[in-house]
C-alpha cells in the first residue's frame, strides 16, 4: 500500500498536533465555584431553595380542562417517531429538568 503525498501530509499534521497537545501543561483551576443557576445579566433573583416564582400563585385552584384545537391529525402519541405525525402540543406533557424564570433578563 503506497502512501500518497496528501496522506503523508495528514499524518504529519496529526503527529504535530498530537505532540503540541501532549506538551502543553494542563492545569485545573484552584477554586471551583458552584451555583444553582446561571445568569448572563446580573445576579440571580431567586435563592437555591425557593418555593415558587414571584409571579405564580401557589394557592391557585388545581385541575380543570383545557381544549386545544388543531388543524392536523396524528398517528401516534410517541413524539419521537420517524414516520407518521405526533399530536400537536404533545411536548407539553413532559416536565423540563431546567425551567427558566420568566421575570429575569437571562
Amino acid at each position: 500500500m503506497a502512501i500518497t503525498r496528501r496522506g503523508f501530509g495528514g499524518l504529519t499534521l496529526g503527529a504535530a498536533a498530537w505532540a503540541a497537545a501532549s506538551r502543553a501543561p494542563l492545569h485545573a483551576t484552584d477554586a471551583v465555584s458552584r451555583s444553582h443557576g446561571g445568569s448572563l445579566i446580573g445576579a440571580l433573583r431567586y435563592p437555591p431553595d425557593f418555593a415558587h416564582f414571584d409571579y405564580v400563585n401557589p394557592a391557585a385552584p388545581k385541575g380543570g380542562l383545557a381544549r386545544v384545537a388543531t388543524a392536523s391529525g396524528f398517528d401516534s402519541f410517541n413524539p419521537f417517531i420517524v414516520r407518521g405525525d405526533a399530536p400537536t402540543g404533545i411536548g407539553l406533557i413532559f416536565e423540563s429538568l431546567m425551567t427558566p424564570s420568566l421575570d429575569e433578563g437571562s
